[in-house]
């Protein structure tokens, strides 16, 4: 597709056909064929490769199928009203000083277009840490070497991690029993060199035989005489519902958030598991705030956690955790840079591990229902200095806690219209790293539940994450502007019309985004309301 926005504008849609001539659809955003990144299928990786297209995903020399598609939604159908105000009165959240803010109006059909299929995409490097290229410094006494394409991507974080027995060796592809033995002899998982949802079995070991580990890629299931395995990308035993989980899935996870990408942790439960399924997540927060903190001076860098919560009930309403009131219909919205987050919600910024951890805390006392999907979207923003200038990352986590009701797991990967799906679009089908989890007692005999909601969500296939580089984004985004202004001289009055409206709408969100690498630290993350 030689246009950003497809053949001949596609009937009014700001991207119009696919490259076979039928007409996109959008409004999953889980169909594939779509749109290529801004930074290409590769994401933050493959920007910065010689790929042909600077845009685009073809190898050394070859022009993109795809081209340049916006990385941010369609801007056509945004209109250049800001700090706009909510219905109830309040100004909202994602506005203005504090929080996200708030902008023009985006389709739901436009909005984040697919990037097309991994297959196409050129195979990058891999540290076998989930999310690419190792961007943590090393023990003194560690002699390996780190992998990185370049100093760009080097630079968006640097973290000193403990040396353990989880560092791996890449799979070049999924594979059953992949695994590797540690320098103190335990076998332990790896991780998947792939971008496909990968699961964490967690087996607490509660005097039942009805789920047994097997080995670290699967467990067994036995009920009535019947024995049923499911494999996964990691199993492992918790002796109790306190105990960390010591996870090489979840420090896989941890390093792509911190290297500027789409991070997504899926948590479910079994019976008498929620708390268990709460210790996880508070644990992945808690260390991957303790690590920032260690590392704000040595790295040169500069962070803060913008955090939303909500409880989602019914697929479209929800209820802020972090504020007052009461269920209410809910305001998708996305950003450019880091994806999918809600309008209107409470937001609050945090820089250390403790008051990180009262805030979810917080959030999850006031989720009542035991039936909702407790979701937060925590939006990590780095600031480095390099050389003369400033590097600014913006990354999101995604946190989903399911409880007990692992249907509502089911019915989001299959995208039911009763579902939340497309606030979930990145990390189920989407441009995210994702881990999806399950606690599970070994004494509960309808454990198979889970585990099989488990092992259908395991058969999604993500994407490469992209980029949270927000001087890239502007880079590319006003040379986009450019190439539509030189279309004016020859466009016709109605073509004139639709790519004036689409170039002010791209120099908005520019104007946005110069801001933010302008005045980083005084300058809170902006989603764009659906």
């Amino acid at each position: 597709m030689g246009s950003m926005y497809g053949n001949q504008m596609g009937n009014g849609s700001m991207y119009g056909f696919s490259n076979n001539g039928s007409q996109m659809n959008m409004g999953s955003m889980y169909s594939q064929g779509g749109m290529g990144s801004l930074y290409g299928l590769g994401g933050m990786g493959s920007m910065y490769r010689p790929v042909g297209s600077m845009y685009g995903m073809g190898g050394a020399g070859q022009t993109s199928a795809y081209n340049f598609a916006a990385q941010w939604g369609s801007l056509a159908n945004m209109s250049q009203q800001t700090g706009e105000m909510s219905e109830d009165g309040r100004r909202s959240s994602i506005s203005g000083k504090g929080g996200f803010g708030k902008n023009s109006k985006i389709t739901t059909e436009d909005l984040c277009p697919n990037i097309g299929t991994f297959e196409d995409g050129r195979p990058i490097k891999r540290s076998g840490k989930r999310g690419g290229n190792r961007l943590y410094s090393k023990d003194k006494n560690d002699t390996t070497a780190p992998v990185v394409t370049s100093s760009s991507q080097a630079s968006a974080m640097t973290i000193k991690r403990k040396t353990s027995g989880s560092s791996f060796q890449s799979a070049a592809t999924r594979s059953t029993g992949t695994t590797a033995t540690t320098k103190d002899g335990k076998t332990r998982a790896k991780v998947p060199a792939n971008f496909d949802v990968h699961t964490l079995l967690v087996v607490g070991q509660d005097k039942g035989s009805y789920v047994t580990v097997r080995d670290p890629n699967a467990v067994v299931f036995q009920s009535g005489g019947k024995k049923e395995t499911f494999e996964c990308d990691e199993a492992l035993e918790q002796t109790s519902d306190s105990e960390d989980v010591d996870s090489v899935l979840l420090s896989g996870l941890r390093g792509n958030w911190f290297g500027g990408h789409n991070s997504s942790l899926l948590v479910a439960a079994g019976k008498g598991k929620t708390e268990a399924s709460y210790n996880l997540a508070r644990g992945f927060i808690d260390t991957c705030l303790q690590r920032l903190e260690t590392n704000e001076k040595d790295a040169s860098t500069v962070f803060d956690i913008t955090i939303t919560m909500c409880a989602i009930k019914n697929g479209d309403t929800g209820k802020d955790l972090l504020g007052s009131g009461d269920y209410k219909k809910l305001k998708l919205a996305s950003s450019p840079i880091y994806g999918p987050c809600l309008n209107d919600l409470t937001t609050k910024t945090t820089k250390k591990s403790a008051e990180t951890l009262k805030v979810f805390n917080g959030g999850l006392s006031a989720a009542k229902d035991k039936k909702d999907i407790i979701c937060a979207f925590l939006v990590l923003k780095q600031i480095k200095k390099v050389g003369s200038g400033t590097e600014v990352h913006l990354s999101s986590l995604c946190v989903a806690l399911f409880q007990e009701e692992v249907a509502n797991l089911v019915s989001l990967k299959d995208k039911s219209s009763s579902s939340p799906h497309k606030l979930f679009r990145y990390a189920l089908g989407g441009p995210s790293v994702c881990c999806s989890a399950l606690c599970v007692s070994n004494s509960d005999e309808k454990a198979r539940d889970g585990l099989e909601a488990e092992r259908k969500v395991r058969e999604v296939k993500n994407r490469e994450p992209r980029s949270g580089n927000v001087k890239k984004f502007i880079g590319y985004t006003e040379k986009e502007i450019a190439r539509q202004k030189e279309k004016l001289s020859s466009a016709s009055d109605s073509e004139k019309k639709s790519i004036e409206k689409r170039v002010a709408s791209m120099e908005s969100m520019v104007k946005d985004a110069q801001e933010m690498q302008d005045n980083p630290e005084k300058t809170a993350p902006k989603g764009y309301a659906m």
